[in-house]
């Protein structure tokens, strides 16, 4: 693995005038003698480098080197095992990815499509309302339908090249994701009262939900992060 570092002058312009707006300042980041494990496997060993402010770096190294490990701990994902960051002279090995001002673009983008049709194309043609997704990750790739409202049982097929060798793999099932989703709540209660034993989901299972919900829509607004505990559930 190596870093080749390329400087740059990082110039801000408004997109709609034109007009320079300065320049922007970009961190000096500092590993020392990192090291993040994995179980057994060692993903990067004993790494330091300087990254000086201002300037723009290129990491390259063969596949599993350690690169992305690298940048994930640079933006917090992770926390080493050994050894410190620092940005701009401060260690941030305990500080959160929120704190650190700094933001990543992954070499691959998961790709996530949808097709959701309702009806007969037109009169006279045979319905086939149907809801299908597929999901392009960085290791592998997930398809499938949603049994609604045929009654039809809900599919699931996926492939990855280190789980499956890239071959698809479906299991086989006959439950829907849909109605069922709704209903099994409501079945759940209907047999704690024949048996007399308490509901998977109990009321407090339901506020929590409900809560993590709010949490999301918090943090979004405040673009922090927010824990559980912020939100009430009393």
């Amino acid at each position: 693995m190596r870093l080749a570092p390329a400087a740059a002058a990082v110039r801000l312009f408004d997109a709609a005038s034109g007009t320079a707006l300065g320049t922007a300042q970009m961190a000096r980041i500092e590993l020392r003698n990192v090291t993040k494990r994995y179980g057994n496997t060692v993903a990067v060993q004993n790494v330091s480098f300087t990254g000086a402010g201002n300037e723009f770096y290129g990491l390259f190294g063969p596949p599993l080197s350690g690169k992305t490990t690298i940048l994930r701990l640079i933006l917090g994902l992770e926390t080493p095992d050994e050894g410190q960051i620092l940005i701009d002279g401060q260690p941030v090995n305990h500080i959160g990815p929120a704190a650190r001002s700094i933001a990543m673009v992954f070499q691959n983008l998961a790709l996530s499509l949808e097709d959701v049709w309702s009806g007969p194309r037109a009169e006279g043609y045979q319905d086939d309302q149907h809801i299908t997704w597929r999901v392009e990750g960085r290791a592998g790739t997930a398809k499938g339908s949603i049994g609604w409202p045929n009654g039809a049982a809900s599919t699931l097929s996926y492939a990855s090249q280190n789980a499956t060798g890239g071959q698809w793999v479906t299991p086989t099932g006959d439950s829907m994701w849909f109605p069922q989703a709704f209903i099994s709540v409501m079945e759940q209660l209907q047999l704690a009262v024949a048996t007399g034993t308490p509901p998977a989901l109990s009321v407090a299972d339901n506020v929590k939900t409900v809560a993590l919900i709010e949490a999301g829509y918090l943090s979004m607004t405040e673009a922090r992060t927010v824990r559980l505990s912020e939100i009430s559930t009393h």
